[in-house]
């Protein structure tokens, strides 16, 4: 992801969180912070929804996912992401 964003925003503009402390911490940072987008469980995007006081987060919490695929995209690079993303 990181990768395929660097054109268009810095690096280290994506994170990966894995704890709750660290979810917390980030929920703090409304100064810096516009959007959170959990991958997680339902029980997890439910309770970071109810955290998150200023920041908005775009939660499915239904496990549900799409990848939307353009028909000028890298048909090898599509199925090599949408295969990682079915197993994050």
């Amino acid at each position: 992801m990181k990768d395929a964003l660097e054109p268009f925003v810095p690096r280290n503009t994506i994170a990966l969180i894995n704890t709750c402390e660290q979810v917390a911490n980030l929920l703090r940072l409304e100064k810096y912070i516009d959007l959170v987008i959990p991958h997680a469980s339902n029980e997890l995007v439910r309770s970071i929804q109810k955290q998150s006081v200023q920041i908005l987060v775009l939660g499915h919490a239904e496990g549900i996912c799409h990848v939307f695929i353009d028909k000028g995209a890298n048909l090898d690079m599509t199925l090599r992401i949408d295969k990682d993303i079915k197993f994050i």
